[in-house]
């Protein structure tokens, strides 16, 4: 723990720097620049604090500090000054500041004026405090007459405090009903609501450093107990919303730095909770947070957001990414070497730009006693490629403390801090992974359609065969747990023999462990197993997020030398595991299992290839998120359409559910018999994804009618977090999969595709046989218009394999 001794003197009365009010101190374990720097904020004894903002250069924070005998100040803070309390107009006045320009230079709020308002009533005005801590008061649209006055109040500035936003009276009332959204331009003002959008009260919440959008929220009827809907405001377009659900409300809170994402609190019906959303105009609103969450901080392009959770008891804030999803705070900061003792975070304010500075909010416990708290949390030295690995461990190692109390790194092979890394080590036993399979699925990464800061493409799977042709045996698992003896495997083999000496429970030693255990997946490929529970035996077993492990099963029955396409098989059951921990479902973003319309070897149908699926399986994650399937209106017409798998044929369940058996649908967007009746058009309904009892997986055995099939781009929706410092040793959630039953059940039922029914009319007939004459020659993607054998050339094979089936049937 450091203390500053230049902010403990003695506070007095309208002082512009202050230190008692600040407690600093930088808890960052081992002393590294790489770990989260965490800065302190305290009010003085017996005061308090209300903390309201922080700049999006993540150097200042602003807001109130009640100080004993004096009554409550504006403050603004940074790490160079500590507490600056702002100039008051009167003593004893309650004064807050709300927001404060990008650049952390000018701040806003609010000030308590005497006598400004008519009949000399108090009031409170809209302030905006200087860089020197003086301040102007803003002007209103009209003045009030009762108390409590509020003539407006501010609450965001843009980059340099040119542009201020809030709200302003509009007529002599005292009431909250009676104000507008509004900005001040250099001091000018201007009323920015609308009567179709506004309602009774609108209230501007934020506004682009560039001071073009701006977003708020307004009440349609009594603000507070009926709808309020978000807004989002330009110059061009006026106010516009950004929607309400239903019978509830949409709270706009801040915006993202280029104008593109909005944030907040959506409630989808009157009384519900609100829960965090992130908005854009291309997607509408998405929920983010669980029940009872508000969203505050967003970076500069919306990708990245903070929200706090309330009620009882309260939950740690989040942060949530686009390619992540949501992790809690106090994990992210232990994954990243932060020590949190005497520290409980509650609630999040605001974020930088950069997202590298968090403002928070809790609880702090010291020598003194506990006592409300904020922090400045400042990240790593940041992660330029977003793979969860900070820059600082890529280029010199993750830190860790040597038995004699000295930093030492573990250096990460091959890092890249300009290209994504995914790491993993793999123990084999008396069956190994073929290396030609490991070669496939880090070629398949390398393939990614993921972009780099290095203008390079894909992503670099290291993955360290360490120890081979361990005497694991024979060993004994339940269906749905890991191996009895992983726990024991993993302790002796994890790590190479040189990493493990002088021996295990040398400090040293677990410390380093624990370091390359931040980064690094662990897989162990076993031989036989023994499953104790009765039912189908699994492929393979994996945490869910957060966790790092996964085991591998070579079986004969499952894997053996010889079988069908063997290295593509192992390297389809690896890359599935590996998908578990990287936060993919057998859905992609859910559990239902075997849906048409999600391409994928997470998708049982394709974990593996199989004689149905040879012309087109691909060792790959999903690329595309294909429409969204109704199984109550399905569109015949239509079937499934698709950019970029023209070529695939996927199998779903159709027919009484006495009788089911296997169609198949080719996702060119040709008509589909869904039902299994011979009539390709019209909409219908359809359990896709019963498949019948004989299938042997959950989900797929027993019907499901009615439900709604979404598809996923996993590629955009990779976890590359690696898990956090307390799950390092948790295998207590678990998937395993895939069920070598179901592939038995799928190379039975499901029928070959009749690839030379190009126009989907279920016969192969001229129609086709014209289709291949129109595109002779043509060069293009397998599955394009005219390519029978899916090669992507249109030529005489094509031709002669329509002719081969010419007036045949196709399923």
């Amino acid at each position: 723990m450091q203390y500053d001794p230049t902010r403990s003197s003695t506070l007095m009365s309208r002082t512009l720097r202050s230190a008692a009010c600040a407690l600093l101190a930088a808890l960052a374990g081992a002393a590294s620049h790489a770990q989260p720097t965490i800065t302190v904020i305290q009010a003085p004894p017996g005061g308090g604090f209300q903390c309201n903002g922080l700049s999006r250069n993540g150097t200042t924070v602003v807001g109130r500090m009640n100080v004993p005998e004096e009554g409550a100040y504006a403050f603004r803070w940074t790490e160079q000054t500590g507490i600056q309390l702002l100039e008051r107009v009167a003593e004893n006045n309650s004064d807050v500041a709300y927001g404060v320009s990008g650049d952390g230079s000018i701040v806003v709020g609010e000030v308590e004026v005497p006598g400004v308002g008519p009949n000399g009533v108090h009031g409170f005005m809209p302030v905006r405090w200087s860089a020197n801590g003086d301040y102007d008061l803003l002007p209103s649209l009209a003045p009030c007459a009762m108390a409590p006055c509020r003539f407006g109040i501010a609450y965001g500035a843009n980059a340099d405090g040119s542009v201020i936003v809030g709200e302003s009276s509009i007529s002599i009332s005292s009431v909250e009903n009676n104000r507008r959204a509004v900005r001040w331009v250099n001091g000018v003002l201007q009323n920015i609501g609308d009567p179709t959008v506004d309602g009774i009260r609108s209230v501007a919440t934020d506004v682009t450093p560039d001071g073009m959008v701006i977003v708020g929220f307004s009440a349609i009827n009594n603000f507070g107990n009926d709808t309020i809907t978000g807004f989002r405001w330009t110059e061009a377009d006026g106010m516009q919303t950004i929607g309400t659900v239903g019978s509830g409300s949409v709270r706009a809170s801040a915006v993202s730095a280029d104008g593109a994402v909005v944030i907040g609190a959506r409630q989808e019906a009157l009384h519900a909770p609100f829960r965090a959303f992130r908005w854009t105009a291309a997607g509408g609103i998405e929920t983010i947070g669980p029940d009872n969450s508000t969203a505050f901080g967003v970076n500069h392009d919306g990708s990245v957001v903070a929200f706090r959770v309330a009620g009882f008891p309260q939950q740690p804030p989040q942060i949530w990414t686009a390619q992540n999803g949501s992790v809690l705070l106090p994990e992210k900061l232990l994954g990243l070497g932060a020590d949190l003792t005497g520290i409980t975070l509650l609630s999040v304010v605001g974020m930088s730009d950069d997202a590298n500075v968090i403002l928070a909010t809790g609880q702090y416990a010291s020598s003194s006693g506990t006592a409300p708290a904020m922090f400045h949390i400042r990240l790593s030295d940041g992660d330029a490629d977003g793979d969860g690995i900070p820059d600082d461990w890529e280029i010199n190692g993750v830190p860790y403390v040597d038995a004699d109390g000295n930093e030492q790194r573990y250096i990460l092979p091959g890092a890249n801090p300009q290209r994504k890394d995914i790491y993993v080590e793999m123990d084999m036993g008396p069956v190994g992974m073929p290396p030609q399979a490991i070669a496939k699925v880090v070629q398949a990464f390398a393939n990614a359609p993921v972009d780099n800061p290095d203008g390079s493409i894909g992503i670099t799977l290291h993955v360290l065969v360490d120890e081979v042709n361990l005497p694991f045996g024979t060993v004994s698992s339940t269906t749905l747990s890991f191996p009895f003896d992983f726990p024991s495997h993993r302790d002796a083999h994890f790590g190479t023999p040189e990493e493990r000496l002088p021996s295990p429970i040398d400090p040293t030693v677990i410390a380093r462990l624990e370091a390359k255990a931040k980064v690094f997946r662990y897989c162990i490929v076993y031989g036989d197993i023994n499953f104790v529970d009765p039912g189908s035996p699994w492929n393979g077993v994996s945490n869910d997020i957060p966790g790092n492990f996964m085991a591998l099963y070579g079986n004969s029955a499952f894997l053996a030398p010889g079988s069908f396409r063997e290295n593509d098989a192992w390297a389809g059951v690896f890359m599935h595991e590996l998908g578990h921990l990287l936060g993919l479902r057998h859905g992609g973003g859910d559990d239902f299992h075997g849906k048409p319309n999600y391409v994928s070897v997470m998708n049982y149908a394709l974990s593996k290839p199989k004689p149905w699926s040879k012309k087109f399986w691909r060792l790959d994650y999903s690329r595309e998120q294909l429409a969204t399937l109704d199984e109550n209106m399905l569109n015949q017409s239509v079937g499934i359409n698709s950019t970029k798998y023209r070529a695939y044929s996927m199998p779903f369940g159709r027919g009484p559910e006495n009788n089911r058996s296997y169609g198949l649908v080719r996702l060119f967007g040709k008509p589909t018999d869904f039902t299994g009746d011979g009539n390709r058009f019209g909409v219908v309904a359809q359990d896709l994804t019963f498949i019948g009892p004989g299938a042997g997986v959950a989900g797929v055995a027993s019907p499901t009618p009615g439900d709604t099939l979404h598809g996923h781009n996993d590629w955009a929706n990779i976890k590359y977090l690696p898990p956090p410092l307390g799950n390092l040793r948790d295998i207590t959630a678990v998937q395993g999969c895939p069920n070598e039953q179901t592939f038995a059940f799928l190379t039975e039922n499901v029928p070959e595709p009749c690839d030379a029914d190009l126009d989907g009319d279920g016969v192969v007939d001229i129609k086709d046989l014209m289709e291949v004459i129109a595109h002779m020659g043509a060069v293009g993607d397998p599955g394009d218009p005219g390519d029978v054998n899916l090669d992507g050339v249109v030529d005489f094979d094509d031709l002669a394999e329509v002719l081969s089936q010419f007036g045949q049937p196709c399923p």
